[in-house]
């Protein structure tokens, strides 16, 4: 994701996903890691906290994106 802004420059990464949100939420979270759920702009974000971060605002989190409903997933040719 790249958008405009002031401050330090900062990067994140983002996925998108199409299986159960919920359950990768809660795996997630059984496995010790700090996820929620984020309604932004009508779509569901999974969050995930950076492991890496010490509470820190200069490692952003995991992104994590509901699948729109009837969008074929993409997939990453071999290399």
């Amino acid at each position: 994701m790249v958008g405009a802004g002031t401050g330090a420059g900062r990067a994140g990464l983002g996925f998108e996903y199409d299986g159960d949100f919920d359950g990768l939420r809660e795996r997630l979270i059984a496995a010790g890691h700090e996820a929620a759920v984020i309604e932004e702009a009508a779509v569901p974000t999974l969050h995930v906290a950076n492991p890496d971060a010490d509470g820190g605002a200069a490692h952003p989190p995991l992104w994590i994106s509901a699948a729109p409903a009837g969008k074929p997933p993409e997939s990453v040719p071999a290399s």
